[in-house]
């Protein structure tokens, strides 16, 4: 899958194993790496597991949002690409979504 950020310094940041451990701990960094890996791996959005340890999963309060696991709270937010084929309900259709946009690395269920 291709993978986009929405900041470009979130670009740098998974992209520096060093940045990546002081913004995020080490443990956090690891675990991102692997995400990161799973999601590069994946022809398509469905084929990333809903089952953990990566848990991909709809966040239900955000249009459009996805997450998957990192260290509990945390979690990797992303987006599927904007161009990416949507059903007639104006949903994305999983199986046809090569790319995503990752957004952020936070716990929201503390906000």
């Amino acid at each position: 899958m291709d993978i986009d950020f929405a900041r470009k310094k979130d670009c740098v940041v998974f992209n520096d194993v060093s940045l990546l451990v002081r913004t995020y701990g080490s443990e956090n960094a690891k675990r991102i790496k692997r995400r990161m890996v799973e999601l590069q791996a994946a022809p398509f959005l469905k084929d990333v597991p809903a089952t953990p340890p990566p848990r991909r999963h709809k966040l239900s309060n955000r249009k459009d949002e996805y997450a998957v696991d990192v260290k509990h709270p945390f979690r990797l937010v992303f987006m599927p690409d904007p161009t990416s084929v949507r059903d007639a309900d104006g949903t994305y259709d999983l199986s046809k979504v090569t790319g995503i946009v990752i957004l952020r690395v936070e716990d929201y269920h503390g906000n």
